[in-house]
């Protein structure tokens, strides 16, 4: 069994939300060198993130018994949003059934998924074939975790 077998399906190419910068413009407000939202797309994807967790902030969102996704784990989501350095390609942004939000990225059958919880230490699972599976946690403060780079790298620099 994939150790990604839960993860909902998503179409490919799915449209990304597009909103104006004064609209997020509060919540992309930070301060510190560290602390400069990067990525050229984080006004759109902290505007679908903020979708993400409106629908999934109640018990049961799913009607299939869902936890909620807490407001912990949607800052810390927004946290590590702000920090995806502009060469990474954008993720794929879903809660989970467990009240955690997902942040993924996948080509093809490769994939990779953070699931982002109110606290600094992240959990992680990716698939690149039947023979090579991973998960693990990594821990998460102000700079996007090298590891994290490196297994998004390897889900789209391979060769079949």
């Amino acid at each position: 069994m994939s150790t990604l077998a839960h993860l909902p399906q998503r179409s490919p190419g799915a449209i990304q939300p597009t909103v104006g910068e004064a609209q997020v413009a509060p919540l992309l407000r930070v301060s510190g060198e560290n602390n400069v939202v990067n990525h050229p797309q984080c006004p759109a994807l902290a505007d679908q993130l903020l979708e993400v967790y409106e629908e999934a902030k109640t018990p049961d969102w799913d009607g299939a018994g869902a936890k909620s996704v807490s407001d912990g784990a949607y800052q810390m989501a927004l946290r590590l949003l702000r920090r995806i350095p502009p060469a990474v390609q954008a993720p794929e942004i879903f809660a989970d059934t467990d009240g955690s939000i997902c942040f993924e990225w996948y080509m093809s059958r490769r994939s990779f998924a953070i699931f982002v919880v109110a606290t600094e230490i992240m959990m992680y699972v990716g698939y690149y074939s039947d023979s090579e599976q991973f998960s693990g946690r990594c821990e998460f403060r102000d700079k996007f975790p090298a590891e994290f780079l490196n297994r998004i790298r390897q889900v789209y620099d391979y060769t079949d």
